[in-house]
């Protein structure tokens, strides 16, 4: 009996003595404070680049080198780094592919497109541009472009009625271009502009600058095109989008409203453009 009881003592003192640890490590209520975490903050610092060590570059064709003749048609073979990065990017953090076989068939669209885009046309019309921190990781990428468009920034094809007119009987026709050349007619204000698309920053980087950062390298560029004005369309479910360019300085034009567009998605049977409401968005530069 001597012994359990004191046994009994030793384990009530030995839980005493847990407890009163644990309130005296248990932070009370007039120790805590609250502060605002600002850029300067060590911890904001390590997981935002910073926009000082960002850097913005075009992407040439040296950068496009690496490549072989199947990548024009077969669509797995991304061999090239930098592009394979850019289209990971855009499928995932632009075009926000629901799971990894949706990504992966979004990337090698976009890879093909991408290498169509930017190593075959001249670069005074065509341009991507890519954001890197100075470790070379990429954090952002859009591309500016000059294309035939409306006010409203559709391309003369989407402007064009889907319905060919009826072709002119043998005996009406004076001239084989004569009816090419009418059906280029009786479309106002196509005009040569300068367009921006496919703006999108990692998901890690953004609320750095990153995006501001490549908007005034696609407007510097426009510039250099002799182009006053630059032009894109955002969804118009795409509310931080909107709200990102207009504190940019950008707004609609006037007599423009929202017009249908297109957008890359993924079914059972791949890729495919489905119709999507976009806003023309424009700032005088």
């Amino acid at each position: 009996p001597v012994v359990r009881v004191e046994a009994a003592l030793i384990l009530a003192a030995i839980a005493s003595t847990t407890v009163g640890s644990a309130m005296r490590s248990r932070p009370s209520l007039m120790s805590a404070s609250v502060r605002r975490v600002g850029a300067a903050d060590p911890m904001r610092s390590a997981r935002l680049p910073s926009l000082m060590s960002a850097s913005v570059r075009r992407v040439g064709a040296a950068d496009l080198s690496c490549l072989y003749p199947n990548d024009w048609h077969d669509t797995a073979m991304m061999r090239n780094d930098l592009l394979s990065q850019v289209a990971t990017l855009v499928a995932d953090d632009l075009l926000e592919s629901a799971t990894p076989k949706d990504s992966l068939a979004l990337q090698k669209h976009v890879y093909v497109d991408y290498l169509q885009r930017f190593a075959r046309k001249p670069e005074d019309t065509s341009a991507l541009l890519i954001a890197e921190d100075e470790t070379g990781q990429l954090l952002g990428c859009c591309h500016v472009g000059v294309a035939l468009c409306g006010i409203d920034g559709r391309r003369e094809k989407e402007l064009r009625p889907s319905k060919r007119p009826a072709w002119p009987a043998p005996w009406e026709r004076t001239d084989p271009f004569a009816a090419f050349f009418a059906s280029k007619e009786g479309i106002p204000g196509l005009e040569r502009r300068a367009r921006l698309s496919g703006l999108v920053v990692s998901g890690a980087a953004r609320r750095a600058g990153i995006g501001r950062l490549l908007v005034a390298e696609a407007e510097a560029l426009a510039r250099t095109w002799g182009h006053s004005s630059l032009l894109l369309r955002v969804e118009e479910r795409n509310d931080a989008g909107l709200g990102f360019y207009r504190k940019l300085g950008y707004s609609v034009p006037a007599g423009c409203a929202a017009t249908p567009g297109s957008r890359l998605v993924v079914d059972r049977w791949g890729t495919r453009w489905t119709v999507s409401t976009h806003i023309p968005l424009q700032r005088v530069l």
